[in-house]
């Protein structure tokens, strides 16, 4: 609220709708993402790539840390494109 006291009313409401919805639709796109056969490829080649061992063998607690922080990384990076999104989403809508 402190951070949105220079906002007139229409700022202050897209700012509300994207904070509102770029939380689900940011998680949501990455469960859709991991779907696809390009980004498990590329994701499997980059963990591999740190340090696995390769299909099927017992990997390290290093690489199981890095392929969580790669999927962290990668939620926080497209909820925060999402909020961008839906804040130009709020603005084209009320023009």
């Amino acid at each position: 609220a402190r951070a949105h006291r220079g906002l007139d009313e229409v700022q202050q409401a897209s700012a509300e709708f994207a904070a509102r919805w770029s939380m689900p639709a940011g998680q949501a796109a990455f469960l859709l993402l991991l779907f696809l056969p390009p980004v498990k490829d590329f994701t499997l080649s980059l963990v591999l790539q740190f340090g696995g061992p390769g299909p099927g063998m017992t990997i390290d607690r290093s690489v199981v840390k890095f392929a969580m922080m790669l999927g962290f990384i990668g939620v926080v990076m497209l909820q925060a494109i999402a909020t961008v999104v839906f804040n130009v989403i709020w603005w084209k809508s009320k023009q």
